[in-house]
Formats: structure tokens, sequence, C-alpha cells
């Protein structure tokens, strides 16, 4: 219960020592939504004993709510408290939906903010780079040549988010090479250059500058090159990358790199027919791996088996393995997302086929 008559500072401070401990970790989607709850409860709390409720205090919740990733709900609270959003929270709120790829809100915020007199500056346009869905070669370019006409100067950043956007590696090449070799290093270029090998699926690209990087081969390296094998469907040589990664690395395959040699064997079925049984039984190897090892589990390994399932035949014992992944899930605590019930619901179809 907060103290009567706090000012406005004293009260915004009351906020962020109450709910800051919330904000160091990860909670799932209905924790952040009761947490949402909680912090209206409060703020309902201050006025009642009194207390100065003023921009401060609105913006501190705001920035909360951000950083739950919840920007909507903040929005909705400045128009319930009539409080217009300060510079800091305006970039906060930029960034929050930056992150969810809003490149419409984005905008919107960009613009209200230069109505109230505040012309953006590179923050926002990064953060404008980041809302865009790779690649948007055109959206990207659009975006620097404002960047040219406003008079800013790009730092790091910008050139991290440009070089995403690019289609081919040699777009990529190009753009840094004129525009940001002053701004980021050959290894810097050369990390984005890998991220878009893995997205296009040029594996023989990312091969060739895996061996380029320098310092120790790492495990977030090898789940780039594993996914520019995946996204081919290519699942042998995704084998290949993950006992590669088991006797070059320290540290064992993540759930992600799991994740990613499942989705191969989903691609195969789509891309090569008549592959349904032999692309299950090594996704079921996988997942069966997976959970053996001891490694932080996440919803999509159990969603991209169940994905594989989706998409194949209904061969004896199917309906008892959907149920053991459903049950598995549960125990695991993680939450069930809507394309894990989707695919299940997929897979029961293909058993009455």
């Amino acid at each position: 219960m907060p103290p009567a008559r706090l000012t406005d500072l004293n009260a915004a401070r009351h906020l962020n020592r109450t709910f800051k401990q919330f904000t160091t970790h990860k909670t799932g989607r209905d924790d952040t939504a009761r947490l949402a709850t909680t912090l209206a409860h409060e703020i309902d709390c201050l006025k009642k004993h009194r207390c100065e409720v003023g921009s401060r205090t609105v913006n501190t919740a705001v920035n909360l709510l951000c950083r739950w990733d919840m920007p909507g709900s903040g929005v909705r609270l400045m128009k319930e408290e009539q409080v217009p959003p300060d510079h800091m929270t305006h970039s906060i709120l930029i960034k929050s939906y930056a992150k969810m790829k809003d490149e419409k809100m984005v905008r919107k915020l960009m613009q209200d903010r230069i109505d109230s007199g505040l012309p953006p500056d590179i923050t926002c346009h990064n953060a404008l780079l980041m809302s865009l869905r790779p690649p948007c070669e055109d959206e990207m370019r659009a975006v620097l040549e404002e960047i040219k006409e406003n008079g800013i100067q790009p730092n790091a950043v910008t050139a991290r988010e440009a070089l995403n956007h690019c289609r081919t590696l040699d777009t990529a090449k190009q753009l840094y090479t004129l525009n940001f070799k002053n701004l980021v290093t050959e290894e810097e270029f050369l990390r984005s250059a890998l991220i878009l090998c893995s997205r296009n699926g040029d594996s023989k690209a990312a091969e060739g500058i895996l061996e380029r990087m320098e310092g120790p081969p790492t495990l977030i390296r090898y789940n780039m090159l594993l996914n520019s094998y995946a996204v081919n469907g290519d699942v042998e040589e995704c084998l290949c990358v993950l006992k590669k990664m088991k006797a070059r690395l320290l540290e064992r395959p993540s759930a992600v790199s799991y994740t990613t040699a499942i989705k191969a064997c989903s691609i195969r079925v789509d891309n090569v027919e008549g592959s349904d049984i032999e692309a299950t039984a090594i996704a079921e190897t996988l997942f069966e791996e997976a959970l053996n090892s001891r490694i932080v589990k996440n919803q999509h390994l159990y969603t991209k088996l169940m994905e594989v399932y989706g998409k194949t035949s209904g061969e004896p014992g199917k309906a008892r393995k959907i149920e053991l992944v459903t049950n598995l899930l549960i125990k695991s605590r993680l939450p069930i997302s809507k394309p894990f019930t989707d695919w299940k619901r997929k897979a029961l179809r293909r058993l009455e086929e």
C-alpha cells in the first residue's frame, strides 16, 4: 500500500521500486497481463491516498509496460490520464513497437513527435528500420534517404539494421562498401552477412563466411549455418552440422539448434514427395535427443514436431504420439501457443483421412 500524499516525483519512484523487479526477467503472457492489472490497481491506490498522479508517475508506468512488451496498454493509460508522453517515454514507446515489428505505430509516434515540436533523431529512424520485416530493401533505402535529407548522421545501429534488410549478399557488400565501412567493422559486417545467408538458405556462402570470422566458432554462428540448410529442407546436412557442433563447441546444441533441424524435416515433407516416414522418424529422434539433453527447452521445439505430424500421413500409433507431445508440453509448463494448437488440430484431422 502506498504512503499518503506523495508528490508526483515520489509517486513515480514508488511505482518504479514496486515493479522494477519484474522487468529483469521474462514473464509469460498471462503473467504480464496480471502485472499490467496490478500496476493499474496501484495507480488507483495512489489516487485514493491523495497522491499526485501526474506526468512523472504516468510516464514511469508507461515505461514499465513497454519493458513488459505492452506498449498498447501504456498508450491507453496516457489517454485515460490525459498525460502526453515526455521525450524519454516517446523514445521507449517507439522502440517497443519497433521490437514488435509494428511499422504503422512507429511512424504514427514519429509523426506525433514532430507535431509536438521534437524532430525525429537517429534513434527514431533506427527503430523504424527495426520495425520493418526483413527483407524490405526498398523500404530500407527510403528510410536511409530520409535520414540523409534530414541531415542526420547514421550510426552503427543504422548500418546493422539496414544490412539486415538486403535481399542478396552482393547488395549487402555494396551497401557496406559505399555507406557503412566507417561505421561498422568487417567482423560486424560478416555477422550481418551470415544472418542474411542463413535467412536466404545460401549455405555455401554461410560456410565461407563462418571460416572468415575471427575467434572460435560459437553456438549462435552454427545455428545460423544450420538454418541456411534447414530452409532448403536439407536434413542430411543439418545432421552433419549438429554433429560438428557437438564435436567443436564447448557448449551443447541449444533448443534453437534442435528446433531448426526439426524445421528442416518439416520443409523436407513439403519439398520431397514420399518422405513422410523418414522425415517424421528423424524429427522424433531429434526431439527425443533434445528432451534428454540438459538444455533449456522452448515451446517452439514442441510446435515444430507437431507441425511435422500435421503434414504427414496418419501411420499407426500417431494419435498416441500427438497426445504424448501435448502432455510433455503441458508438463514443461511452457505456454501453449496458437501455432501448436493449430498444427495439432491438423494432425488429428489427418488421422481421419
